[in-house]
């Protein structure tokens, strides 16, 4: 029996289990950031005393080695408590020119390897791997090696002793006391429920675009649809709001072959768990479309931006005289 060296065996499992289909995996013992060569010293320093903290409860991680340097990335699983969460974005927030971005999952692990390999030997001549259980990680963080300044945390919601509502308090609370400002209480975040969209009426995608379009351009909206350009649990007080860039809808929350078109703004389909929002950007994701008995079309869509803040907003749909009516209900930030 014979035991292969660890690097050989990372790389060896890796191609055999095909984690990845058009990546190589180097699997990481303790938490380390593969860097380029151009990233400034100070961010490198920084990020590599948070990730490396032991307050933090190390899980596993992997370089991802890609065909292009748009895939190659730093994973690091960590387990928690919310506090330990909100203490690991705060101190990542801090870090100088790195941008942060933060992704709520409803189960990290249906994400991961279904089995993690932990060990193999060689056998009478035959390869045996042993694996060991998958982890439950109570956050995820991704490192994108290039351009370098970008890292994205995601979230576990099936995480045991994590809370998003009492995240969103405490890194309010933090952000109040380092700029000695008094706590402005966040609206709480509830579960999502199972979502209904359903797109049988021919019409679906216009009456999404005159949505979307009555609320980035109708000056009752505007002004809290494009609010969320600034975070304000991450910027510092009175940071300038950036000009609205584009918006970016989840493509798999709209209907087939739907063209997103909002007068005078860029807009985009995107796969939202595979492309970040920068600042600049905001996300839509369709939660909710109706059409009722009554003719009525009940809609509500999620906004949110590159950092920790998100709002919905809520419409109803009328047809008259053989034209779509829009009619603004509520939002969350609204109410």
């Amino acid at each position: 029996m014979k035991t292969l060296s660890t690097l050989a065996l990372v790389l060896l499992l890796v191609l055999l289990t095909g984690a990845y289909a058009n990546a190589t995996v180097i699997l990481l013992p303790s938490p380390n950031i593969d860097f380029d060569t151009g990233v400034d010293q100070k961010l490198v320093e920084a990020l590599r005393r948070v990730v490396g903290d032991k307050r933090f409860q190390f899980l596993g991680g992997g370089q991802y080695m890609g065909w292009g340097p748009e895939h190659d990335s730093t994973s690091l699983l960590y387990g928690g408590d919310t506090k330990a969460l909100a203490e690991f974005l705060s101190r990542l927030n801090r870090a100088p020119g790195l941008q942060v971005t933060v992704r709520l999952v409803h189960d990290i692990s249906s994400e991961l390897i279904p089995e993690q390999p932990d060990f193999a030997v060689i056998d009478g001549g035959e390869l045996k791997i042993k694996y060991r259980a998958k982890p439950v990680p109570s956050w995820e963080a991704e490192y994108y090696k290039h351009p370098g300044d970008r890292i994205e945390v995601s979230i576990n919601l099936a995480a045991k002793g994590i809370r998003v509502e009492g995240l969103i308090e405490e890194l309010a609370r933090r952000a109040a006391v380092a700029q000695g400002q008094p706590l402005r209480r966040t609206k709480p975040v509830v579960a999502e429920k199972s979502p209904v969209r359903d797109y049988s009426l021919a019409d679906s995608g216009t009456i999404l675009n005159l949505v979307l379009t009555d609320w980035f351009t109708n000056p009752r909206h505007r002004e809290e649809a494009l609010s969320l350009l600034n975070d304000i649990p991450s910027e510092p007080s009175g940071t300038p709001r950036p000009a609205l860039r584009r918006v970016v809808i989840d493509v798999r929350a709209v209907p087939k072959k739907s063209v997103p078109a909002i007068p005078g703004i860029p807009t985009i389909l995107a796969d939202r768990d595979k492309r970040l929002l920068f600042k600049g950007e905001l996300g839509i994701w369709v939660s909710h479309f109706e059409p009722q008995a009554n003719g009525t079309v009940e809609i509500e869509f999620a906004e949110e931006n590159y950092g920790y803040t998100g709002n919905s907003a809520r419409y109803r749909v009328h047809r008259k005289a053989g034209k779509y009516q829009v009619e603004f209900v509520s939002s969350d930030l609204g109410e």
